[in-house]
């Protein structure tokens, strides 16, 4: 973590700070979900997710886990009614759990509660599903062909949402270029793997008052989760299976279970860039495939970070992006630190890169030539989105770039040139470089805090 430095008052000159956890979790002395002590009178919950990544549910038999001794309570699609979950309004919109259909290798299918551990998973094996195999979708091109197989039968396509923003004139702009380049640009799914497993989480709804522990940094978005499956006011909060058997549940999922359940959101980036013989930017294109998974989940929110990082941090006098969000049979996508942004931000520059080559210059050159300067914006006051007009509302460059990169390359000991290739002998070629992304602020939710500073200068935050 960093801190300003006392030296030099006025200034953003940042120094070292530790971080105020960062002993606890280097030594194994953090404490997560599954190392908090249970509540008096805890269930163990197990579940039963997909295997297959598209299928039809024919049959469920439980009946074999529901004679186990110790078995709580049983939840499926068959007797969700009987826990009060309304579900979703469409099958896009995830369900809580899965109906007459999974759609990717993980969706939940089956959940059992039982006085410990052992007796929810030996339950768990006790239940027969049958099921037919559909065919998959696992690539956004593939699923937004027209004749491509529905992954959600109510819906006339998979497309989740399209969109398209855009200033200027492309095609002017592509003209009054002496290079026009055009390269694609490919970000797989992947999952950040974090030290806690994801989707743990202990549930105390045994009195009138629910209390939620679990790893998450979007609290919002669970109540409004619970709001939408239950029916409930925010206030209540969520969980069904506790609020049932009035005793406190928990779950405890293992790292290839978390590795089931989301992922970032998969991009392909087509790139049209327009080039004076300079190097200056007259025009840039981009397209994106998203590959948003079974279910909307993190669409929205992904598409629109996106697109807003499409022209990363350069002077851009003509530009569009036009984008189209796809369903698929992979993990539903979600929020994966700097949600959207790092994948136009990877394309951008490794497009400057490649075009810099290409034209003879140094790469860094071609971006410095072309960085906005502090307190410039966007060419333009409006911009359109979906062909309606529209303020274009984008702070202006707050940051000293130039400053930054040089600091950088002197912390790095590099000079900008391409890095050589190894020598013959060598066992590594190690490579240097920089990229640059300017991050545009998103939220969701309201919180209140409040702050007191008091005679001796110390600031106090409740929230």
């Amino acid at each position: 973590m960093k801190g300003p430095s006392d030296e030099m008052p006025g200034t953003r000159d940042w120094q070292d700070q530790p971080r105020v956890d960062i002993v606890d979790k280097v030594t194994g002395r953090s404490a997560y979900v599954e190392d908090m002590p249970e509540p008096t009178g805890t269930l163990h919950a197990d579940a039963i997710r997909s295997a297959y990544s598209h299928a039809k549910i024919n049959a469920i038999d439980s009946s074999r886990a529901e004679r186990l001794p110790g078995v709580a309570a049983i939840l499926h699609h068959g007797n969700a009614h009987e826990f009060q979950i309304t579900g979703a309004s469409s099958s896009w919109r995830q369900q809580f759990i899965a109906a007459d259909h999974v759609r990717f290798d993980g969706d939940l299918v089956w959940m059992v509660l039982a006085e410990g551990e052992r007796t929810a998973r030996q339950a768990v094996e006790l239940v027969e599903i049958e099921y037919e195999i559909l065919s998959p979708l696992f690539d956004a091109s593939e699923a937004l062909r027209p004749e491509a197989q529905l992954i959600h039968e109510d819906l006339d396509s998979n497309l989740a949402l399209s969109d398209l923003w855009e200033w200027g004139d492309i095609a002017a702009g592509l003209r009054q270029a002496d290079v026009v380049l055009t390269e694609t640009y490919s970000c797989t799914m992947i999952y950040q793997h974090p030290m806690e497993p994801a989707s743990s989480f202990i549930v105390d709804f045994s009195g009138d008052i629910l209390d939620v522990w679990a790893p998450t940094n979007t609290p919002f978005e669970i109540t409004e989760t619970a709001n939408a499956v239950f029916g409930w006011p925010k206030e209540r909060f969520r969980i069904v299976l506790s609020r049932r058997v009035r005793r406190p549940v928990k779950l405890r999922v293992s790292g290839v279970e978390s590795f089931r359940t989301t992922a970032r959101h998969a991009f392909d980036i087509t790139i049209t860039l327009g080039l004076k013989a300079d190097g200056t930017i007259t025009a840039l294109d981009e397209y994106f495939e998203i590959n948003t998974g079974a279910y909307f989940t993190g669409a929205r929110i992904a598409t629109g970070n996106a697109e807003t990082a499409a022209w990363g941090a350069y002077r851009v006098p003509h530009f569009r992006v036009r984008a189209h969000t796809a369903y698929t049979n992979r993990v539903p996508a979600g929020g994966f630190r700097n949600t959207g942004k790092n994948q136009p931000s990877f394309a951008v520059d490794s497009m400057l890169d490649d075009a810099a080559r290409r034209i003879g210059m140094r790469p860094l050159d071609l971006q410095l030539k072309n960085l906005l300067d502090r307190g410039e914006g966007l060419p333009t006051d409006t911009w359109k989105r979906n062909g309606r007009m529209a303020p274009a509302r984008v702070l202006p460059m707050d940051s000293d770039v130039p400053e930054l990169i040089k600091r950088a390359m002197e912390a790095i000991g590099w000079d900008g040139p391409t890095p050589r290739a190894y020598e013959p002998g060598e066992r590594v070629s190690r490579g240097r470089g920089l990229a640059i992304s300017r991050r545009r602020g998103s939220g969701m939710g309201n919180a209140t805090a409040l702050a007191s500073v008091d005679q001796q200068g110390v600031v106090t935050i409740s929230h």
